[in-house]
């Protein structure tokens, strides 16, 4: 994994991390997902989620559901101080090494079509657009298209 230094490998999401990561959040989404969202999606034996920081704050996070042979990433999200950092290529790192061990082969997401940075970061990682969902983010100015990538692991 590629990361810097001075920053802390990924853990796994506990319940402690939930509070600043529904705050990251609603910074980073405009429809974000809420402490309660979390905790319902945690209940639940298909999620899996990481996190990167330290005891206070968390800098970056990925939240997964897995089933059967795919998982799917539900939100990834970097503090916008921590952006260009490295943290989300590492958080993506550390979910390709725990789906490697659990034999997971394909792994999913929903990314934005104007969201260059994201796109040019998921291309890098090995990712591939294999379909298209129009209209499917509400925005305050209207709808944006989501590409629907996979990386086959």
């Amino acid at each position: 994994m590629n990361m810097r230094p001075d920053l802390a490998a990924p853990v796994p999401m506990v319940p402690a991390h939930m509070a600043p990561v529904a705050a990251l959040e609603a910074v980073l989404f405009d429809r974000p997902l809420t402490h309660s969202n979390l905790e319902s999606l945690a209940a639940g034996s298909a999620f899996a989620g990481w996190v990167m920081g330290d005891a206070s704050v968390v800098w970056g996070y990925i939240l997964l559901h897995i089933h059967a042979d795919q998982a799917e990433i539900l939100s990834i999200g970097t503090a916008p101080s921590h952006q260009r950092q490295g943290i989300a290529a590492c958080l993506i790192d550390r979910v390709v090494a725990d789906l490697g061990v659990r034999k997971v082969p394909h792994l999913f997401l929903e990314v934005a079509v104007d969201n260059g940075p994201a796109l040019s970061l998921y291309e890098t990682k090995g990712f591939a657009q294999i379909g298209q969902r129009t209209a499917y983010y509400k925005r305050a100015d209207g709808r944006c298209d989501a590409l629907v990538l996979r990386r086959d692991l």
